[in-house]
Protein backbone atom coordinates (compact mmCIF):
# COMPACT_ATOMS: atom_id res chain seq x y z
CA UNK A 1 0.00 0.00 0.00
CA UNK A 2 0.84 3.45 -0.87
CA UNK A 3 -0.56 6.11 0.39
CA UNK A 4 0.20 10.01 0.02
CA UNK A 5 -1.42 13.40 1.18
CA UNK A 6 -0.40 17.33 0.08
CA UNK A 7 -1.50 20.41 -0.30
CA UNK A 8 -0.38 23.26 -2.01
CA UNK A 9 -1.24 27.04 -2.14
CA UNK A 10 -1.61 28.52 -5.08
CA UNK A 11 0.58 30.97 -5.81
CA UNK A 12 -0.52 32.51 -8.96
CA UNK A 13 -2.28 36.06 -8.50
CA UNK A 14 -1.42 35.98 -4.97
CA UNK A 15 0.28 39.22 -5.11
CA UNK A 16 -2.24 40.76 -7.14
CA UNK A 17 -4.58 43.53 -5.83
CA UNK A 18 -8.60 44.24 -5.69
CA UNK A 19 -11.04 42.00 -7.42
CA UNK A 20 -8.05 40.35 -9.20
CA UNK A 21 -6.66 38.91 -5.71
CA UNK A 22 -10.19 38.24 -4.29
CA UNK A 23 -11.24 36.38 -7.20
CA UNK A 24 -8.22 34.08 -8.66
CA UNK A 25 -5.76 34.48 -5.89
CA UNK A 26 -5.66 32.62 -2.17
CA UNK A 27 -6.70 28.59 -3.76
CA UNK A 28 -5.52 25.74 -2.48
CA UNK A 29 -5.09 22.59 -4.06
CA UNK A 30 -5.28 19.27 -1.86
CA UNK A 31 -5.06 15.54 -1.97
CA UNK A 32 -5.28 12.25 -0.82
CA UNK A 33 -4.13 9.44 -3.21
CA UNK A 34 -4.04 5.60 -2.22
CA UNK A 35 -2.63 2.62 -3.92
CA UNK A 36 -2.75 -0.75 -3.25
CA UNK A 37 -2.39 -4.16 -4.16
CA UNK A 38 -5.38 -6.57 -4.24
CA UNK A 39 -5.81 -8.69 -1.12
CA UNK A 40 -5.38 -12.69 -0.75
CA UNK A 41 -8.33 -14.51 -1.50
CA UNK A 42 -8.62 -18.20 -0.26
CA UNK A 43 -10.81 -20.33 -2.52
CA UNK A 44 -13.26 -22.85 -0.58
CA UNK A 45 -15.54 -26.01 -0.97
CA UNK A 46 -19.30 -25.46 0.16
CA UNK A 47 -20.33 -27.75 2.67
CA UNK A 48 -18.50 -30.73 4.28
CA UNK A 49 -16.74 -32.62 1.29
CA UNK A 50 -14.11 -34.11 3.87
CA UNK A 51 -16.52 -35.02 6.89
CA UNK A 52 -15.39 -33.54 9.94
CA UNK A 53 -18.01 -30.99 9.83
CA UNK A 54 -17.72 -28.47 7.14
CA UNK A 55 -16.32 -24.79 7.74
CA UNK A 56 -13.86 -23.52 4.56
CA UNK A 57 -12.26 -26.50 3.42
CA UNK A 58 -10.06 -25.87 0.25
CA UNK A 59 -10.29 -28.14 -3.03
CA UNK A 60 -7.18 -29.47 -5.29
CA UNK A 61 -5.19 -27.02 -6.85
CA UNK A 62 -4.07 -28.14 -10.43
CA UNK A 63 -2.80 -25.04 -12.61
CA UNK A 64 -1.75 -21.69 -12.43
CA UNK A 65 -4.93 -19.71 -10.75
CA UNK A 66 -3.78 -16.54 -12.09
CA UNK A 67 -6.58 -15.65 -14.87
CA UNK A 68 -7.53 -12.99 -17.29
CA UNK A 69 -8.94 -10.42 -14.29
CA UNK A 70 -11.98 -9.87 -15.86
CA UNK A 71 -15.16 -8.94 -13.94
CA UNK A 72 -16.40 -12.08 -15.23
CA UNK A 73 -13.33 -14.46 -14.75
CA UNK A 74 -10.89 -13.03 -12.07
CA UNK A 75 -8.96 -16.42 -11.94
CA UNK A 76 -8.55 -19.47 -13.21
CA UNK A 77 -11.21 -20.86 -12.00
CA UNK A 78 -10.43 -24.54 -13.80
CA UNK A 79 -7.68 -24.36 -11.83
CA UNK A 80 -9.42 -25.47 -8.71
CA UNK A 81 -11.50 -28.86 -8.28
CA UNK A 82 -12.99 -30.57 -5.96
CA UNK A 83 -11.00 -33.24 -3.55
CA UNK A 84 -12.75 -36.99 -3.60
CA UNK A 85 -15.28 -37.40 -0.80
CA UNK A 86 -13.59 -37.38 2.77
CA UNK A 87 -10.22 -36.25 1.36
CA UNK A 88 -8.77 -32.90 2.37
CA UNK A 89 -7.81 -30.56 -0.81
CA UNK A 90 -4.20 -29.21 -1.56
CA UNK A 91 -4.93 -25.49 -2.21
CA UNK A 92 -3.07 -23.26 -0.30
CA UNK A 93 -4.17 -20.26 1.70
CA UNK A 94 -4.54 -17.20 -0.14
CA UNK A 95 -4.17 -18.65 -3.85
CA UNK A 96 -5.40 -16.03 -5.55
CA UNK A 97 -4.73 -11.97 -5.54
CA UNK A 98 -8.15 -9.98 -5.17
CA UNK A 99 -8.46 -6.47 -7.33
CA UNK A 100 -5.91 -3.68 -5.81
CA UNK A 101 -7.10 -0.22 -6.16
CA UNK A 102 -6.24 3.11 -7.17
CA UNK A 103 -7.62 5.99 -5.82
CA UNK A 104 -7.61 9.81 -5.80
CA UNK A 105 -9.22 12.43 -3.59
CA UNK A 106 -8.57 15.93 -4.75
CA UNK A 107 -10.01 19.36 -3.07
CA UNK A 108 -10.32 22.79 -4.50
CA UNK A 109 -10.60 25.28 -2.14
CA UNK A 110 -10.43 29.29 -1.15
CA UNK A 111 -11.15 31.34 1.65
CA UNK A 112 -12.98 35.10 0.93
CA UNK A 113 -12.20 37.37 3.89
CA UNK A 114 -15.43 39.57 4.73
CA UNK A 115 -14.45 41.33 7.46
CA UNK A 116 -11.77 41.22 10.05
CA UNK A 117 -13.15 37.60 11.82
CA UNK A 118 -15.78 36.88 9.06
CA UNK A 119 -15.11 34.78 6.41
CA UNK A 120 -16.19 32.90 4.08
CA UNK A 121 -14.55 29.82 2.54
CA UNK A 122 -15.85 27.68 -1.01
CA UNK A 123 -14.67 23.88 -1.13
CA UNK A 124 -15.32 21.78 -4.20
CA UNK A 125 -14.46 17.87 -3.17
CA UNK A 126 -14.00 15.53 -5.52
CA UNK A 127 -13.41 11.88 -4.82
CA UNK A 128 -11.69 8.97 -6.93
CA UNK A 129 -11.91 12.00 -9.57
CA UNK A 130 -10.36 9.96 -12.33
CA UNK A 131 -13.36 7.41 -11.46
CA UNK A 132 -10.97 4.77 -12.18
CA UNK A 133 -12.62 1.43 -11.31
CA UNK A 134 -11.80 -0.64 -8.60
CA UNK A 135 -13.05 -3.45 -7.52
CA UNK A 136 -13.82 -5.41 -4.08
CA UNK A 137 -15.10 -8.64 -3.57
CA UNK A 138 -14.38 -12.13 -5.48
CA UNK A 139 -16.56 -15.34 -5.10
CA UNK A 140 -14.24 -18.08 -4.33
CA UNK A 141 -16.31 -20.50 -3.78
CA UNK A 142 -16.19 -23.72 -5.91
CA UNK A 143 -19.50 -24.46 -7.42
CA UNK A 144 -21.19 -21.00 -6.83
CA UNK A 145 -22.82 -19.78 -9.76
CA UNK A 146 -20.54 -16.34 -9.69
CA UNK A 147 -17.32 -18.93 -8.71
CA UNK A 148 -14.57 -16.55 -9.64
CA UNK A 149 -16.56 -13.65 -10.54
CA UNK A 150 -15.94 -10.14 -9.38
CA UNK A 151 -19.23 -9.35 -7.00
CA UNK A 152 -18.75 -5.54 -5.85
CA UNK A 153 -17.24 -2.50 -6.66
CA UNK A 154 -16.13 0.60 -4.94
CA UNK A 155 -17.59 3.81 -4.68
CA UNK A 156 -17.81 5.97 -8.43
CA UNK A 157 -16.48 9.50 -8.62
CA UNK A 158 -18.24 11.46 -6.15
CA UNK A 159 -18.59 15.76 -5.95
CA UNK A 160 -19.64 17.47 -3.45
CA UNK A 161 -19.45 21.57 -2.86
CA UNK A 162 -19.31 22.99 0.18
CA UNK A 163 -19.93 26.98 1.50
CA UNK A 164 -18.73 27.72 5.66
CA UNK A 165 -19.36 31.07 7.15
CA UNK A 166 -16.54 31.70 9.57
CA UNK A 167 -17.05 34.24 12.46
Amino acid sequence: MLTFNYVWDVPVFKDSKGLTKAALGGWQVSGITNIQSGFPVTVTLPGDNEGIGGGLERPNLIADPNGPKTLYQWFNTNAFVTPPVATFGNAPNSAVRGSGTINWDFSLSKQFPIHEDIALRFRAEFFNIFNHASFNGVDATVGDFAFGKVTSALSPRLTQFSLDLTF
